[in-house]
């Protein structure tokens, strides 16, 4: 009885089958291979059609080209060591410093909803504690105050003469649990509200900046994508 290699089944190595290249292990037992001379340098396999022992297939910037075909570049930026020396890190302009701005208005307009409510709460001396709500607004609040310096603060890196286009909202978009605990937060708030003055018989008035809360909330949803389509389409030159 032999495996797919032919090996016996009582040797070393037996039911190993055959390494990524489809090539059986050999020679003598126990069955070993040397990969070096199996894969080229950039770990493309004597079948394929971009085999090239030793060196492999490299790009002007020494990056191997990635498989399977039609290999595509690993690093598709391209970025040389001879045009390292024309780059300049570009601090964050007028513009994105806008956006992190934006993004700290639209926390502020739930935080302020929430702060306006339980106000009103404490006011009319309406059951329930508010303490765990107040500790996830706050270190919500927090980590998008925080996280926002992070994202638009960080300046970036621009290599060559071209402006490149420097795309923050996978980072804003990042945030979404923490925009999801305020809109919870204020929802659930300006619930307790409404059931202490229905109860109390007091007219319930708007909230300072805006309606009810579900108009607060969709407001800031609608705010923050357009903050995510516009940071998608920034572009950031380099000054040289």
């Amino acid at each position: 009885m032999v495996d797919e290699c032919s090996v016996c089944l009582n040797q070393t190595n037996a039911g190993q089958g055959k390494d990524r290249c489809g090539t059986c292990l050999s020679g003598t037992t126990g069955y070993s291979y040397d990969a070096n001379k199996v894969v080229d340098a950039c770990g493309v396999c004597p079948s394929e059609s971009k085999y090239s022992f030793p060196n492999g297939i490299v790009d002007r910037c020494g990056v191997c080209e990635s498989g399977p075909p039609s290999y595509t570049y690993v690093d598709n930026t391209a970025q040389c060591e001879a045009e390292k020396s024309n780059c300049s890190f570009v601090a964050p302009t007028k513009q994105i410093r806008g956006f992190e701005q934006q993004l700290l208005k639209k926390a502020d307009l739930l935080k302020n909803r929430f702060v306006a409510d339980v106000q009103r709460l404490l006011d009319h001396k309406c059951p329930g504690s508010i303490v765990k709500a107040d500790d996830a607004v706050t270190a919500a609040y927090k980590a998008i105050k925080d996280k926002g310096k992070e994202v638009f603060r960080k300046g970036v890196q621009v290599c060559g003469n071209s402006c490149v286009t420097v795309s923050f909202a996978e980072d804003v978009k990042a945030l979404t649990p923490q925009f999801r605990i305020l809109e919870k937060e204020v929802a659930a708030t300006a619930q307790k509200v409404q059931s202490c003055y229905r109860k109390l018989g007091v007219a319930m008035r708007p909230a300072k900046g805006g309606g009810r809360a579900a108009q607060t909330i969709a407001g800031v949803r609608q705010d923050l994508s357009k903050l995510i389509k516009d940071c998608q389409k920034t572009k950031v030159c380099p000054k040289h």
